[in-house]
């Protein structure tokens, strides 16, 4: 299923605008919540498709996550296999700014299969992939979207499509950097109503980023959290950061 890009996202814009305050409750208010946890640390949240991960890290609802590495790192790509491992029992919504709906499919559908390079998978297995996809949702729009819409898209994903995954692919294209001396304020800003909106929405959003290009060395250059491009806050904000690397010497 496609979400078109003439759907109206005013009503979820201005929903957002109105809602992002800060609420007060009184402190008995979390007193289930505190009860948990003084029953000890739990792991708890969605797994990711490899068992050695399952006790180490889970992608927990109201949580943002950022999966940053250089361009031909397949950050994308590795994102996209966690999403089709959670579409089997989870909503996932995709926002794929830098690729066209079918290619991100074709992509995930290649993975599903477990195609060698070249390869393509029979078309009796391209309709059950396609079957496997009804309810996953794709945005149709490419190229720059401003980050008001974004936020549409995210409200709209997480309250009326019941989405519990909702992956924005990339950071680049969320309309925030456009350069200025107001850039990282406009950054950090975005990445705040985002985690706003996981907590409010109960989702958890992955936010695809870039990382900047090394000062020294090629491509065996390994980024780490400081080198995620645009704002430090990007990184310093986020409940979880995925560093992707490809070791294309090996």
């Amino acid at each position: 299923m496609k979400i078109p890009n003439n759907v109206n996202f005013d009503e979820y814009i201005s929903l957002v605008g109105s809602m992002e305050a800060q609420e007060i409750h009184s402190g008995s208010h979390w007193e289930s919540q505190i009860i948990e946890r003084s029953k000890g640390p739990k792991i708890w949240g969605d797994k990711m498709p490899w068992p050695k991960t399952h006790e180490l890290i889970r992608l927990r609802e109201g949580e943002l996550s950022i999966w940053a590495g250089m361009s031909g790192s397949f950050k994308s790509m590795l994102c996209g296999q966690v999403m089709l491992w959670l579409a089997k029992k989870r909503k996932i919504a995709i926002a794929s700014l830098e690729m066209k709906p079918e290619e991100t499919l074709w992509r995930m559908c290649l993975q599903s299969a477990g195609t060698r390079s070249g390869e393509s998978p029979a078309e009796s297995y391209i309709h059950k992939f396609a079957d496997f996809c009804s309810d996953m949702l794709i945005y149709d729009q490419l190229d720059t979207v401003e980050n008001d819409r974004i936020l549409g898209f995210v409200h709209y994903c997480g309250k009326e499509l019941g989405c519990k995954h909702i992956v924005l692919d990339s950071l680049a294209k969320c309309g925030v950097n456009q350069g200025g001396a107001d850039a990282n304020a406009r950054e950090t800003d975005f990445i705040n109503r985002l985690q706003w909106a996981a907590k409010t929405l109960k989702v958890h959003i992955h936010l695809i980023c870039h990382v900047r290009k090394p000062q020294t060395g090629g491509e065996e250059w390994r980024p780490t959290k400081f080198d995620v491009k645009g704002s430090s806050t990007i990184s310093d904000m986020a409940d979880n950061l995925f560093i992707v690397w490809k070791n294309k010497k090996r």
